[in-house]
């Protein structure tokens, strides 16, 4: 058996932000665009199974009394974006398929995995808003199953 990975990434969520509904629909048509090629039609063609990977992510912004308190809300945040990303992609896969799935058991052959990063990953390091603007992100990222 073999394997094929796709991905795409949400950035730009305000502080404290993590509908991904909302943060998608304000998003290039370029980026819905990606996320149909990259995540959903690869999820709707996975007669082999699949597996979608949510990964929320937020910005460090030690604005908290604390720095425990600061990791809390960074989890916090991140964990809400990777949710609210994970029941997204499921109402737009449903949409694509022609079904009204409510749950991610409806799709027997596809499986999930839900991560929280908080801070920890990154993608700019120099501190300025514009940097915090894309650590504050969700990535999704598909592997697909393929029979030979």
């Amino acid at each position: 058996m073999r394997y094929e990975w796709s991905s795409a990434v949400v950035d730009g969520f305000q502080v404290g932000e993590t509908d991904f509904a909302s943060r998608l629909a304000e998003m290039d048509q370029s980026v819905r665009d990606a996320l149909d090629a990259n995540i959903l039609t690869p999820l709707a063609n996975s007669p082999g199974g699949a597996m979608l990977v949510v990964i929320g992510h937020s910005a460090r912004h030690d604005a908290a009394a604390t720095h425990q308190k600061s990791l809390v809300v960074e989890s916090d945040a991140s964990n809400g974006r990777a949710k609210s990303a994970q029941e997204a992609v499921l109402r737009m896969l449903g949409e694509k398929v022609g079904s009204d799935a409510s749950a991610w058991a409806e799709f027997p052959h596809l499986e999930t995995l839900m991560v929280a990063c908080g801070a920890t990953n990154r993608v700019d390091e120099s501190g300025t808003e514009e940097g915090r603007f894309l650590n504050r992100r969700v990535e999704l990222r598909v592997c697909r199953f393929l029979t030979d």
